[in-house]
């Protein structure tokens, strides 16, 4: 009979090299937090469509109930795929971020990278604010139309 329980081989047995460590993966847990907010406090067009998102958030609710939960100004779905864009455009900002900072680091500080970065930063929240003034726009639409 065999034992099942047998003892580890040898440390001569073993592979002599170490275990690679993980690699790091840019952009994730602390450092985006902190890169994406000193972002969003620099720059006035990403506060104002955060405080869109936000007001839009609570309008929403509001007009899919009111005036008759049977006739809202809003259909339901319509009013979920606001808000699945609006937190999509986010999402994608924020995820791509670590890419712009590494894209500032990559091509350094001269005339030309900042150029560059500077402009895939402004295409991107581009898209955030577009997003959100037509959320803004159905909202105040519908609010108005009876």
């Amino acid at each position: 009979m065999s034992n099942s329980l047998s003892p580890d081989p040898a440390p001569s047995d073993r592979a002599q090299a170490p275990a690679p460590a993980p690699e790091l993966v840019v952009g994730r847990g602390r450092r985006l937090r902190d890169y994406a907010l000193q972002r969003l406090k620099a720059n006035r067009l990403l506060q104002v469509s955060a405080a869109v998102a936000v007001c839009c958030y609570g309008a929403l609710p509001f007009l899919v109930i009111f005036p008759e939960p049977e006739r809202p100004r809003v259909d339901f779905w319509v009013a979920a795929l606001m808000v699945l864009m609006s937190l999509a455009s986010w999402t994608l900002l924020f995820w791509w971020y670590p890419v712009f900072e590494r894209t500032q680091k990559v091509l350094g500080d001269d005339r030309s990278g900042r150029i560059i970065a500077r402009t895939l930063e402004s295409v991107a929240i581009g898209c955030v604010v577009v997003v959100h003034g037509l959320m803004a726009f159905i909202i105040v639409r519908a609010g108005v139309t009876s």
